[in-house]
């Protein structure tokens, strides 16, 4: 089981994920990178970017933003090699584009050197697809 397990990890790469917001429009809410399995076995996932929802419109209309998460991809590197020379670390960080980093994400970088990342509002472990707009 556990090598079927591995096999279906290696095989994808991200999982992008949409949900309906209170609104009813549905916005893409996560882009999740798919790692190696754990060593018991489980799968492992790191959010890349995430959707933040900062309000609504008088109109009831879902107010927010798409941010990423300051966790570079394993597979950085990969795509840098194969000529994606702009995708650089600093793509990754929310700093970047003037966002704060999303407040409800805590995670570990899975990229080589990669550190602890929490925010102030840090849930202490990284949340996906489905959990936006709530």
């Amino acid at each position: 089981l556990k090598a079927i397990r591995a096999q279906v990890a290696a095989a994808i790469d991200l999982i992008v994920c949409t949900s309906r917001m209170q609104d009813g429009t549905r916005r893409l809410t996560h882009v999740t990178e798919v790692l190696p399995l754990d060593d018991r076995g489980d799968y492992r996932v790191q959010d890349l970017f995430v959707y933040t929802q900062t309000g609504r419109e008088a109109e009831g209309a879902v107010i927010g933003y798409m941010a990423p998460t300051g966790l570079s991809p394993a597979f950085l590197g990969y795509l840098n090699a194969n000529g994606y020379s702009d995708l650089t670390e600093e793509f990754f960080l929310p700093t970047t584009y003037g966002y704060p980093p999303p407040p409800f994400f805590s995670g570990q970088d899975a990229a080589p050197g990669g550190g602890e990342l929490k925010t102030q509002a840090g849930s202490g472990t990284p949340s996906w697809c489905g959990s936006a707009g709530r």
